[in-house]
């Protein structure tokens, strides 16, 4: 015989709240929501709920939420290392671009 709630039923986080949350963990990063955090950790993640929702969960209870939803810490890296690689071709191209809109191009005739 099963023991404790029904799955889905009298966690923390409402089942709106937590669509949003993995919403906001896949698609934007912690410092443009204004979060004192560059990655995903569950300290980040614990903050938006706290700042968002205005409910304080801990530590390890995050971390249960993001193994539920599929958040591993080598998926929260992979997606680091994929957003750092955007930020560096943007700004090499964005270098690269002002670089000749100053004519600063080693010399060579554009032509």
């Amino acid at each position: 015989k099963r023991r404790g709630r029904f799955k889905g039923q009298g966690g923390i986080l409402s089942a709106q709240q937590c669509n949003e949350i993995q919403k906001l963990i896949r698609d934007r990063c912690p410092d443009q929501l204004k979060l004192p955090f560059v990655l995903w950790t569950c300290g980040a993640v614990m903050e938006l709920i706290k700042t968002r929702f205005h409910i304080n969960i801990g530590i390890s209870t995050v971390a249960l939420y993001l193994k539920r939803w599929g958040f591993t810490p080598q998926k929260l890296a992979k997606r680091a290392a994929e957003a750092l690689t955007k930020i560096l071709i943007n700004f090499n191209i964005l270098y690269h671009a002002q670089r000749n809109q100053h004519g600063q191009h080693g010399g060579a005739a554009i032509g």
